[in-house]
């Protein structure tokens, strides 16, 4: 056949037992770091994001072959951040910071959140969801939901810069899969939301 692979490898093959097959997560990239980062989901059960006991409701960061680095938070864990309630998306960006979309839900109140994400970082989940906690703030939230799905980082020229409308749109834009167009948080290089549209 054409290509060069001959089989595959399992490198996160079980995240344990789930009350549903909801929120599973499953946003994931390579970093400049040559590492996997994985955002997982609460499979249905809020307190996972806080429980040490399980991979549920957390981003992991894992080698390519699915061993724990060395140099994780923990050097026994692949978690690398807790708090999470339905990661879907996650980019990590040429200078290793890394953003997930986590996705709320409209009708139970749970916002849906960029966050950048802090080695041995808490997003929050369950134990706030929003702005204004004592866990590690989003970058931007909303409620109602806009249906966060992707996330990627652009740091091309494409977009219009500041000097043409005043904004600077050249980092951290994502799309939402309930709203029209594409929104974009403009970080300002260094996690520091200043504004998104």
């Amino acid at each position: 056949g054409m290509g060069g692979c001959s089989g595959g490898m399992d490198i996160v093959a079980n995240l344990g037992p789930a009350s549903s097959g909801l929120r599973n997560g499953g946003g994931m990239s390579f970093g400049p770091d040559g590492k996997l980062y994985v955002a997982t989901g609460d499979m249905g059960a809020p307190g996972n994001g806080q429980d040490d006991q399980v991979l549920q409701g957390k981003i992991l960061r894992l080698n390519d072959d699915g061993s724990i680095p060395a140099d994780n938070p923990n050097a026994a864990s692949a978690v690398y951040a807790v708090g999470v309630r339905d990661g879907r998306g996650l980019t990590v960006n040429s200078a290793g910071q890394v953003y997930v979309g986590d996705h709320g839900d409209s009708v139970s109140l749970d916002h849906d959140e960029v966050h950048l994400v802090a080695a041995d970082g808490n997003l929050g989940w369950a134990d706030e969801t929003g702005t204004g906690g004592i866990h590690d703030q989003p970058l931007d939230a909303w409620l109602p939901t806009i249906g966060i799905w992707g996330v990627t980082d652009y740091d091309g020229l494409l977009f219009p810069d500041a000097d043409a409308d005043g904004q600077d749109s050249d980092h951290d834009s994502y799309g939402p899969d309930e709203g029209p167009g594409l929104l974009r948080v403009d970080d300002n290089n260094r996690g520091e939301c200043i504004g998104s549209e």
